[in-house]
This record gives structure tokens, C-alpha cells and sequence, in this order.
């Protein structure tokens, strides 16, 4: 949440996407609006909701297998960021978490906090570092789970801890405007052994036309006591994007920037009763609109 400080006037964005893997009916959507109030505060709402249609999927409540009706899933944030001195970005969100399982049962609730720091060092002509410190349901929340038959379960949310570095740099002197990104991140569970994650990656933007990217990851996964899962998932991303920087080419009369991306990463780390799926692709489409004169 730390990195909303860097809000000069206010924000907007939505994106959706459909189906994927085994969520064969799904849909999802996110919305968000964060607005600066004064010098040091900006404030943020943002929803998640994930409709994952019909399914094959079961819930164990109490060590009985619920066969699921439509499941949804919504998450609505509030989230803070403030500077409290210079170049140093303090958030938290507040989520108002959902979980509705069965037609017949009352949605499952529950609240957990996540809180965010975000440091920026310049290093005058070699760009600048910048450090970041986030820790997602820092106090430990859970969620109860009923069933159709009046059985219920507790569940502890993961604490997750990231901590990452991103140097990022503009190169002046080259034949053509190069900017380029490099960055590292440790996840960390604190209560489970699994989805820990090492994780880098690149991206050189040339022109302001054309971004190049290269990753790689390591996560450890449950494999759930079967041979065909996978206990850790490692692979090598790569991705590339094209700019259309519209208001440039029309010198401000089309107030738009159109980016095309492409990606390719390894399929989650599960099968249930085929063989494993080759790696996985997409494609996005980003529009960004500048609405005033503040950019």
C-alpha cells in the first residue's frame, strides 16, 4: 500500500479477466480509486470480486467434502499512504473480506490488515534504489467456513512478508532514450511452509516504444501428498510490450497511451487428471488516459 504515496493528484483503474486453468467459468474484476487529500495523505478504495461460476471443487469442513454451488469471492480494500519525511512512504489496507460458498449459507467474513513501507534513494545520475517492506494479515486473521448442515471450521489467512529492491535507471547518454529496470523479492509464510518464493526480473523500455522482460522464480508448493504435484515450482518468465504513445504522436489532441504485452510462465504446479499443461501465455491490453493538466 506503501506505493500509493506516489499519487500527485489521483487515480483510477479497472481491469478484468476470464477464465484460466481450472477456474473454466470464472470472471474477474478489480476497481480502484485513490485520491491525494492533502501534502502527506493519500487515500484509496479499491473492490476485488472473483465469480467462479460452476465447478468441480470441494470444500473440507470438519473432514467432510462440500460439493461447492457458484462461489464468490469479494474483497473490498481501504487503503492509507502517507509520507511522513522524504522519500520515505508509510500505507496500510484495511480489507472487508467475503467468502460465499453454498446458495444456502450466509456469506463467511472476515477483516485483516496489511501494512506497507516504501523507501526511494536517488543516486543522482545512476537513477535511483528503491526498497520496499509490505507484511499482508499482519495480525493474524481467519475466516469460519459453515456448511449446508450447520458444520463450521476456522481458518487462519496467510502472513505473508515481502521485502524487495528495484533499481531503476534512465540511460541520457545512449544513441536512443533506454530506461531499464531491475528488481528482487523474497516472499516469506510465517504460518506455513509452502508458497515461500524467491523472485527477479528485468525490463529494458527503448524509444518509449518497445519493453523487453526476463524473470525467474522459485516457490515452494504443497504438493498434497501426490506424486504427479509438484513440491516447489521454478521457471524462467519472459514477456515483451509495445508503447503507443498516442498523445505524443498527436501532439496531445488523442490523450492516451495504448501498451501491448505479452507473457509466458509455467502453469500452476497441480494436476488432477490429465498431464501436466504446457507452459502458460497472455496477453493484455493497458490504456492509460491523462485527464487534467497535472498528468
Amino acid at each position: 500500500p506503501a506505493g500509493m504515496g506516489n499519487i500527485k493528484d489521483w487515480q483510477a483503474m479497472g481491469s478484468t479477466s476470464g477464465p484460466f486453468y481450472l477456474l473454466v467459468n470464472s470472471d474477474y474484476h478489480f476497481l480502484n480509486y485513490a485520491k491525494r487529500i492533502n501534502q502527506k495523505w493519500v487515500l484509496g478504495l479499491s473492490l476485488r470480486n472473483l465469480a467462479i461460476g460452476e465447478s468441480s471443487f470441494e470444500v473440507d469442513i470438519q473432514g467432510i467434502d462440500y460439493p461447492l454451488n457458484r462461489p464468490v469471492i469479494n474483497d473490498l480494500i481501504f487503503s492509507a499512504a502517507a509520507e511522513p519525511l522524504e522519500n520515505l512512504f508509510v500505507g496500510a489496507n484495511i480489507h472487508l473480506f467475503s467468502w460465499k460458498l453454498f446458495d444456502e449459507v450466509n456469506a463467511a467474513r472476515s477483516i485483516y490488515f496489511d501494512l506497507g513501507s516504501l523507501y526511494v534513494l536517488p543516486l543522482e545520475d545512476l537513477g535511483e534504489l528503491q526498497f520496499g517492506v509490505g507484511i499482508i494479515n499482519f495480525l493474524g486473521s481467519e475466516i469460519e467456513f459453515t456448511a449446508p448442515d450447520g458444520l463450521s471450521s476456522d481458518n487462519w489467512f496467510p502472513i505473508i512478508g515481502r521485502y524487495g529492491i528495484a533499481w531503476k535507471r534512465e540511460l541520457t547518454s545512449a544513441p536512443f532514450p533506454l530506461n531499464y529496470t531491475v528488481s528482487t523479492e523474497i516472499q516469506n509464510l510465517f504460518n506455513s511452509d509452502v508458497r515461500n518464493a524467491f523472485r527477479m526480473g528485468g525490463e529494458i523500455v527503448a524509444y518509449d516504444l518497445v519493453a523487453l522482460r526476463m524473470g525467474w522464480f522459485r516457490q515452494s508448493e504443497d504438493d498434497m501428498d501426490n506424486s504427479n504435484n509438484l513440491s516447489v515450482v521454478k521457471d524462467i518468465t519472459y514477456g515483451f510490450g509495445i508503447i503507443l504513445p498516442l498523445k505524443r504522436l498527436s501532439k496531445g489532441k488523442i490523450p492516451l497511451e495504448a501498451q501491448l504485452d505479452y507473457y509466458s510462465m509455467r502453469n500452476p504446479p497441480f494436476v488432477v487428471s490429465s498431464s501436466r499443461r504446457s507452459n502458460k501465455r497472455g496477453f493484455s491490453i493497458r490504456v492509460i488516459s491523462t485527464l487534467n493538466s497535472k498528468n
